[in-house]
């Protein structure tokens, strides 16, 4: 079902994705998609070294510095 249709990536995370479980779902996808798996996490619990890349976002017209930029360092190592 996964590799029925044409498309170039899986995005796979957030909002509501339990922290946990986003490492567990791509492991369980990798060996079932023939297509990049790629991360878009909520929070940085939701990071995965499992998955093929990852789309972060930035929230510029919040009023918290810290999602311009500060999640995204707390997260890159």
């Amino acid at each position: 079902m996964l590799n029925a249709h044409q498309v170039d990536l899986l995005l796979v995370g957030g909002s509501l994705v339990q922290d946990q479980s986003i490492h567990q779902l791509v492991r369980a996808l990798k060996p079932l998609a023939e297509m990049p798996i790629v991360l878009f996490p909520g929070s940085i619990h939701q990071v995965t070294e499992d998955a093929d890349g990852i789309l972060l976002l930035s929230l510029i017209s919040g009023r918290n510095a810290d999602l311009l930029i500060g999640k995204h360092v707390e997260a890159a190592p």
